[in-house]
């Protein structure tokens, strides 16, 4: 592997080296008590395995990086999700405490909006802890606002249906179009033609699951999965369905979708207006609330 590096202000990750596992580790070690618990060869072997995940994903992933002196300073992962309108979520944004307020996380953000304007994206998401608030205060200051509430379950056997139906028949789709109204947060153009680019395009990095009825899709959901510096993460949305469930039963199959994709847990989100039969159904299939924000930020 090539060394000394020359420095490097703010960048895409297309391919990394034995010092950036080094850099990565303190990072991620301010960002995650559970990564930092690990002992340190484990941190290295699963930050190789991820940091490869992510320059693997490279068409819905992007990693960026900040430097000074060959050192990364700071870090975050733009990932896009299929829901099916292109949607934003950002994850793993850190600086190291030693260069916090000097501009470096900042400019990791401003790269990725560019990324995700490129990718005509125009909502975008991001989870921050409560503790974090220097990096609260960096997001509004960027337009982000606080919205909504985030619900996470571990994926453990009672709550994961491992015979889900994953719904690839293109006769399905007017079905799933039906069950997708109202359209989903952040769909601003056509529902049909959306839906139609959207459910080609799940099979990049997310799913549509459908619970069988009598022979025809009386519930969808859409399960989301991505790389991130940590590991993967779940996202799960769109579910519609008649009752609470059959509610339950459709975040079962989607949560059988992101184990076999190496998920440990899955994510949701509940606004003003969720209705209460999902609140219900969440926390039936094991969702908690979490005492974290949801940022939203719409790009020009």
């Amino acid at each position: 592997m090539p060394e000394p590096r020359a420095p490097r202000p703010t960048e895409l990750v297309t391919n990394y080296f034995d010092k950036d596992i080094e850099d990565m580790g303190p990072l991620l070690s301010h960002l995650s008590t559970t990564f930092s618990a690990k002992p340190e060869d484990v941190q290295k072997l699963e930050t190789d395995e991820n940091l490869g995940r992510i320059v693997e994903s490279d068409e819905e992933t992007a990693m960026f990086t900040s430097s000074i002196e060959d050192r990364i300073v700071a870090t975050a992962t733009a990932n896009l999700i299929w829901t099916p309108s292109p949607e934003g979520w950002v994850d793993d944004v850190v600086t190291h405490p030693d260069f916090e307020n000097q501009g470096f996380g900042s400019a990791v953000m401003r790269r990725m909006h560019d990324w995700f304007r490129a990718n005509n994206v125009q909502t975008v998401r991001l989870t921050s802890s409560h503790k974090r608030e220097t990096a609260g205060d960096m997001y509004e200051k960027m337009g982000y606002v606080i919205d909504g509430k985030v619900w996470r379950a571990p994926l453990t056997e009672g709550n994961i249906c491992p015979d889900y139906e994953e719904l690839v028949d293109q006769r399905d789709y007017e079905q799933v179009k039906e069950l997708l109204q109202p359209k989903p947060r952040g769909m601003t153009e056509s529902v049909d033609a959306q839906i139609d680019f959207g459910l080609a395009a799940l099979a990049k990095n997310s799913h549509v699951v459908a619970f069988p009825g009598g022979g025809s899709a009386e519930a969808v959901a859409v399960a989301a999965h991505c790389p991130i510096p940590t590991g993967i993460k779940a996202w799960l949305y769109g579910v519609n369905a008649s009752n609470v469930t059959d509610m339950a039963s459709i975040i079962r199959d989607a949560h059988g979708i992101l184990v076999s994709n190496g998920a440990k847990s899955a994510n949701t989100m509940t606004f003003a207006d969720t209705s209460e039969e999902y609140i219900e159904a969440l926390r039936q299939t094991g969702y908690e609330e979490r005492a974290t924000r949801l940022y939203t930020l719409h790009l020009n």
